[in-house]
């Protein structure tokens, strides 16, 4: 049982990860060599921390009620209604701002 989560676990992770191995690559192409060490750097600091917070996820997950369990979905949508409500509201003041430049000129 044991062998077989730890298994299935690192085939989660090398199909997840995937996408990334071609983004660092992309990376390494585009950026002098001088840079290389900040773009590796940062694959292991941004890593580490994205596992740090899955791990207190995980643990905190476990002082939640499992009713309310369903609710943690409703977190990702409110935080994308928030950003396109925000991005709506910039364009709105962008068009302002542009119609004013046209009546100054």
């Amino acid at each position: 049982m044991l062998i077989t989560s730890i298994l299935s676990a690192i085939g989660t992770f090398i199909v997840t990860n995937i996408d990334d191995i071609f983004v660092l690559m992309i990376f390494f192409t585009q950026i002098e060599k001088a840079r290389h060490t900040q773009v590796v750097l940062g694959q292991y600091l941004g890593f580490g921390l994205l596992v740090i917070l899955s791990l207190l996820g995980s643990f905190g997950f476990t002082f939640l009620p499992p009713e309310w369990a369903g609710f943690l979905g409703l977190i990702p949508i409110f935080l994308s209604v928030r950003m396109f409500i925000k991005k709506e509201e910039e364009d709105e003041a962008k068009e302002v701002l542009e119609k004013l430049g046209d009546y100054v000129r």
